[in-house]
């Protein structure tokens, strides 16, 4: 009776997203993404009344068929999803609509094996950077420009209610990829309550349930192949506020990525390394940061999908999708340089 009884809550545990588990539960061989959400910015401006633009953001939501259908900004913190772990994805460059799909796909794909959670959600962020001409350089210089717009309207989504509630009751991680990472950071920088461009917002904080202190919502960032300048994070770097808004924040290292190699050249022939070649320099706070190094999986290559293939990375996102808190064990964090 008590064996019939243990198999029962076995075969509950396998097919209900719900039922509770523990960290130190078993793994779950397979995990249902349970819905993956577009959140669509080619439409909204890209300068000049950013603050305006932020209403022409569309949100998207996958059917059964692929097939995407409109839905409400207020569906990002929809009851039913209330605890189920949340994902969101910034694309890179060079990047359309159905390129950002492919990508958040291929991240659903392989975060669906082996994981700790029964259940997920998925939020891509759709932003045009879109191939605009055949020239390397100039096209990367633009969608710079592009991003430094996006970075204000991740902000804003950050502190819009409905995410503000899916972030009280969800566990949620930011992925960057590529010029995807300067999206983010900028974001985490306006979020702080830091001017970013002559734009600013109110600091990202809430009230605890108590009634004490404020304090900033737990964030666990990962950047991967970071397309952003190495020393952007220092406490006297463009973005040197934005460490205040992570709980943790993984930086993958690759010293043989041949796009990043060239990222000097992005302006100049002396310019700053990339984030994800060298790691981060002269960190504002080294404590909240670990670089993984992933060169020996992923090579020379800047493609997405190697990235993920990494073993170690793979793992790690994982651990930051399950918990409120990155207890991933990496290489020693990166001391201030």
């Amino acid at each position: 009776m008590k064996s019939g009884f243990r198999l029962l809550l076995l075969a509950v545990a396998l097919v209900s997203p719900r039922f509770a588990f523990s960290e130190e539960a078993a793994i779950f061989s397979k995990c249902a993404c349970e819905e993956t959400l577009v959140v669509d910015t080619r439409e909204a401006p890209l300068c000049g009344d950013l603050a305006g633009g932020f209403s022409q953001i569309r949100y998207l939501k996958r059917d059964l068929s692929g097939g995407l259908k409109s839905v409400d900004s207020d569906h990002i913190f929809a009851p039913e999803f209330a605890g189920v772990p949340t994902m969101m994805l910034v694309h890179g460059n060079r990047t359309d609509a159905a390129g950002a799909l492919q990508d958040a796909d291929y991240l659903r794909d392989v975060m669906q094996t082996n994981c700790r959670v029964a259940g997920f959600r998925l939020i891509v962020w759709s932003w045009p950077s879109e191939k605009v001409t055949r020239h390397q350089r100039e096209d990367a210089q633009l969608k710079v420009f592009r991003s430094d717009a996006q970075s204000y309207y991740v902000a804003r989504f950050l502190q819009s209610d409905s995410v503000e509630k899916m972030r009280k009751t969800s566990p949620f991680a930011v992925v960057g990829y590529s010029l995807g990472t300067r999206v983010v950071s900028g974001a985490l920088q306006l979020s702080s309550g830091a001017e970013l461009d002559g734009r600013t917002l109110p600091a990202l904080k809430k009230d605890k349930p108590d009634g004490g202190d404020e304090y900033n919502p737990e964030l666990n960032v990962v950047f991967v192949a970071g397309a952003v300048d190495a020393e952007s994070l220092a406490s006297d770097g463009r973005y040197g506020k934005a460490l205040s808004q992570v709980k943790s924040l993984l930086v993958t290292r690759n010293g043989s990525d041949r796009v990043l190699k060239w990222y000097p050249f992005l302006w100049r022939r002396d310019g700053p390394e990339a984030l994800g070649y060298v790691g981060p320099c002269g960190l504002s706070d080294p404590d909240r940061v670990n670089v993984l190094d992933v060169e020996c999986h992923v090579g020379k290559t800047h493609k997405w999908e190697r990235y993920l293939n990494s073993p170690s990375l793979l793992a790690a996102l994982k651990e930051n999708l399950v918990s409120r808190r990155s207890t991933t064990k990496l290489p020693p964090k990166v001391a201030a340089q």
